[in-house]
């Protein structure tokens, strides 16, 4: 079972709130995370943070997995991120409404791509 619930929905004066189960940290060969995620953007600006607390069934134990959403340009968003135990980073290019290509460095020296498209 994986998903995400939103607990409390992002406004100008408190952070969104999301709980949910996932697979677990880039890496581990099995297990699901457990997380609870508070995010909010900052005022006007592009800079999005996030923090988490997370159950790792691979780990044992809890993490605090933290990031942030900084918009570059209209289609251009960086999103350096540290998993409890590493760090990672995605760029997204959003080529059309429904259509997105990620660069993504996993463990900031593993490059991947990803071709994401809403219908």
């Amino acid at each position: 079972m994986r998903g995400n619930w939103f607990l409390q929905t992002e406004t100008d004066t408190r952070p969104g709130l999301i709980a949910g189960i996932s697979s677990d940290r880039i890496g581990t060969p099995r297990g699901k995370m457990i997380f609870v995620t508070a995010s909010k953007q900052i005022g006007a600006s592009a800079f999005a943070p996030y923090v988490s607390l997370a159950y790792s069934e691979f780990d044992r134990g809890v993490n605090v997995p933290f990031g942030a959403s900084i918009g570059l340009s209209s289609t251009l968003t960086l999103l350096p991120m540290y998993d409890g135990h590493r760090a990672h980073t995605t760029l997204s290019w959003q080529v059309r409404p429904d259509t997105s290509v990620t660069l993504i460095a996993a463990f900031n020296r593993r490059f991947g791509l990803s071709i994401g498209r809403n219908f």
